[in-house]
């Protein structure tokens, strides 16, 4: 089967491929009209090229119009200012002595939050048997500790748990006690919350 042929002319794209330049200049009529209609998005453009900061551009004003009754900030999916940050219900442990358990409902930072959410994948792959205890605590221990910045009195510096056991364990009480780890990004999207543990097979 013949290749499908380039939507975008090849003036157009030699233009698309040049340096953006000083950050604040506009591209190109041609250039943003381009992107309006599709033919440049961030998936055909480089990253520091006049193209993709038309079709940056571009993606920004749909935002902006899906939206008119926010602000700029929002309408790009961040929460409005004085909000609560992202927040999330995780297994962890304090770095100065405690127990480890499910820390419910506490807020991270935005330099956290992907860590945090990383993590929570590595333990549904761990409790629906899809990874090996071996395997998730090699890739969890030594991993840098995460700072919780609230509610107060919780507040302070934990250790994901890395014990496979201990984090089967933690996760069979949460069920029983009709509890989930959950992560919101506190962008306008959250990351979906996991599904009950699978019933294991006897």
């Amino acid at each position: 089967m013949a290749p499908r042929p380039d939507p975008v002319p090849r003036s157009l794209r030699r233009a698309a491929a040049r340096p953006a330049g000083p950050r604040g200049r506009v591209p190109s009529q041609a250039l943003r009209d381009a992107a309006e209609v599709g033919l440049l998005s961030r998936s055909n453009t480089t990253p520091g090229t006049a193209g993709r900061r038309a079709a940056g551009a571009a993606e920004y004003a749909q935002r902006r119009s899906a939206r008119p009754t926010v602000s700029a900030r929002e309408a790009a999916g961040h929460a409005p200012p004085g909000s609560t940050g992202p927040s999330g219900s995780f297994f962890a442990e304090p770095i100065e002595g405690g127990g480890p358990r499910l820390l419910r409902d506490v807020e991270v930072s935005r330099a956290d939050i992907r860590r945090v959410a990383h993590y929570d994948a590595l333990v549904r792959q761990l409790t629906a048997g899809k990874m090996a205890s071996a395997a998730f605590e090699r890739r969890v221990r030594g991993w840098r500790p995460v700072e919780v910045l609230g509610p107060a009195e919780v507040a302070g510096l934990y250790r994901f748990v890395a014990d496979a056991a201990t984090v089967l364990a933690l996760a069979v009480q949460a069920q029983a006690e009709g509890i989930e780890t959950w992560i919101d990004s506190g962008r306008a999207r959250p990351l979906p919350r996991p599904r009950t543990l699978p019933r294991r097979r006897r």
